[in-house]
């Protein structure tokens, strides 16, 4: 769901970054980030080291591979002014289910995720790009392994923000034995190997949400979750929430309990009242009838097809002339579904 249909739903409660997956051979600025800077929201790329062609790749990445895709991200990103943008690389690096993946196979294991991401840093240092590095681990690594995050630590130099993702998946498909977890629960132990990286590094929160469950309260859960934040864990700058429904859950905010807790979050923990200026898109409406404006009602995010090869996906390209902009940026967010939103935590 793009911004302005989200803070629509919410009531007018404002979030503060916008998160955005984009596979390598495809990652361009303008597409991706542009038009969210644009609106006033920070940005955080997740860039994706997705390759139809390799299995394991970090050992590629490392020796230079992908770099050309990275500085043509670089050049448009400073032509646009070089304003500040989050780069996520190499995420849940401690997994199986990515191609980088350290427990992935092939060559790729923890030295060789140091250099790939320290050549990754290198690239985005050598063009003076404005950019901060986050490094995104999963929770709990893959195959129940016990290796401590430290073991991934590229270096201080190397990180402005250490991240987690972790969801409460109870009752999901493959979670089925899987225990009701409270945010605070799921998220302590990954906290604390987080904040024994670095003494000063901010901490965030990478994805979260929660799935429904019989005899549960998921509005509830997500109240919990911002108080949890913002009180039992003090590093912590800045949460993602990952709110879209999929075959493995119902992440989404699917009532109107759940979206007045959410919306109550961040009018309460977050800063608002931020200058933004949302692209004029139609309102939502109920297009499933369900009663809730949310994201089963969003339209499909606009096609990165840049019809008139002038660099940009204008809005006469992505949008039908009844839900154009009164004033026509010059960029249009494109690309996969925005389902993530990041709040910004008050300190």
């Amino acid at each position: 769901m793009e911004p302005p249909h989200r803070e629509q739903e919410l009531g007018g409660a404002q979030f503060q970054t916008v998160v955005k997956f984009g596979e390598i051979k495809t990652l361009r600025y303008p597409n991706l980030v542009k038009g969210y800077l644009d609106q006033g929201f920070q940005v955080v790329m997740v860039m994706e080291f997705l390759d139809d062609e390799v299995e394991t790749n970090l050992d590629l990445i490392a020796q230079g591979y992908y770099d050309d895709y990275i500085y043509q991200f670089i050049d448009e990103m400073i032509a646009d002014g070089n304003r500040l943008v989050t780069i996520r690389p190499l995420h849940e690096m401690n997994g199986d289910w990515y191609a980088w993946g350290t427990q992935a196979g092939g060559n790729n294991d923890i030295p060789t995720f140091i250099a790939a991401w320290q050549h990754i840093h290198r690239v985005f240092a050598s063009k003076r790009a404005n950019v901060q590095f986050q490094l995104a681990y999963n929770c709990k690594n893959g195959q129940n392994d016990d290796t401590p995050f430290t073991a991934w630590w590229p270096g201080a130099q190397y990180v402005d923000m250490v991240v987690c993702s972790g969801y409460n998946r109870a009752g999901s498909p493959g979670y089925e034995a899987v225990e009701w977890q409270s945010f605070e629960e799921m998220f302590a132990p990954a906290y604390a190997q987080m904040a024994a990286l670095n003494p000063t590094v901010p901490l965030g929160i990478g994805e979260t949400s929660t799935v429904e469950l019989a005899g549960y309260d998921k509005a509830q859960w997500i109240r919990d979750a911002f108080a949890s934040m913002a009180t039992a864990f003090p590093r912590l700058r800045q949460a993602t929430w990952f709110l879209q429904n999929k075959n493995d859950g119902k992440w989404d905010l699917n009532s109107a309990e759940q979206i007045a807790a959410f919306s109550e979050g961040l009018l309460a923990y977050t800063p608002q009242n931020l200058p933004q200026e949302l692209y004029n898109y139609l309102p939502l409406t109920d297009a499933n009838g369900d009663g809730i404006l949310n994201g089963d009602d969003a339209p499909p995010p606009p096609l990165p097809i840049d019809l008139n090869d002038n660099g940009v996906i204008d809005p006469a390209e992505v949008l039908p002339d009844s839900a154009a902009p009164t004033a026509a940026p010059t960029a249009q967010p494109t690309a996969a579904p925005t389902a993530a939103a990041a709040a910004a935590l008050l300190p």
